[in-house]
């Protein structure tokens, strides 16, 4: 099976996602704003917690880098932090997250300086890539810090302090990048939370998709997850789906 663009971005088994595969569409992407008359001089790249994304990530950025641009790695964070960075900033980015998809494939999503790339687009980057442009120089890769603390930030302020004071919360953690940065924005807001089915290997889960048993009964013994040989929690109905 190979990579599959759409507006969706770019999706395939991570054995296809080579670094030649996503420099290629990262620059074709990159070619075919300039020609639609967004030129770009910046470019946000983030990823998600599956352990292909950091080399992938590393890939979009010196492609963007060889196209003269300035990419800068915003590291793991969710793909809606980044997205409002890119709209704050007024610059396109690249999310690479394979989202709830089976574990051995990854994706790219673009967005464009306005948001999410439209299905006009499609035909255009896939044009491009069939043409690429000579590499340019001035470009470079840097580090971007505290973007999704900006993004915390600008939540927690459309909402009054203190507004889940006295609230106990669980909160399942699992693998989602955007963990740590919930439960931080909930306790600031007054909660108090109970972390629940926090694991460190990356397990792709649907979380449209929860088993009717967690959802019956989302916390058990007194307040803790069920464990499971590993520590974490008992592979829920989701999971076990997942890992086919």
């Amino acid at each position: 099976m190979a990579t599959d663009f759409g507006t969706s971005g770019l999706r395939g088994p991570v054995s296809d996602m080579t670094d030649a595969a996503c420099a290629a569409w990262t620059r074709a992407f990159l070619d075919h704003l300039a020609t639609t008359g967004r030129p770009a001089t910046t470019l946000l790249v983030g990823r998600d917690l599956r352990p292909s994304s950091p080399r992938i990530a590393a890939a979009v950025a010196r492609a963007a880098a060889a196209a003269g641009l300035r990419a800068e790695d915003c590291g793991a964070l969710p793909t809606s932090a980044l997205a409002r960075e890119a709209l704050d900033r007024g610059c396109p980015a690249a999310m690479v997250t394979g989202s709830h998809i089976p574990f051995d494939r990854n994706g790219i999503k673009f967005n464009a300086a306005d948001g999410e790339i439209a299905e006009a687009d499609e035909a255009g980057v896939k044009a491009a890539l069939a043409a690429p442009g000579p590499d340019r120089p001035g470009g470079g890769v840097a580090t971007l810090e505290g973007v999704g603390a900006r993004y915390v930030a600008g939540m927690l302020a459309a909402f009054p302090p203190g507004l889940l004071a006295g609230r106990r919360i669980g909160v399942r953690q699992h693998s989602a990048v955007g963990r740590d940065l919930l439960t931080g924005a909930l306790e600031t807001a007054g909660a108090h939370i109970a972390p629940l089915d926090r694991t460190e290997h990356f397990v792709p889960i649907d979380t449209e998709a929860v088993s009717t048993t967690d959802a019956a009964d989302p916390v058990r013994d007194g307040g803790s997850p069920a464990t499971g040989r590993d520590g974490g929690r008992s592979p829920s109905d989701d999971e076990a789906r997942a890992r086919r």
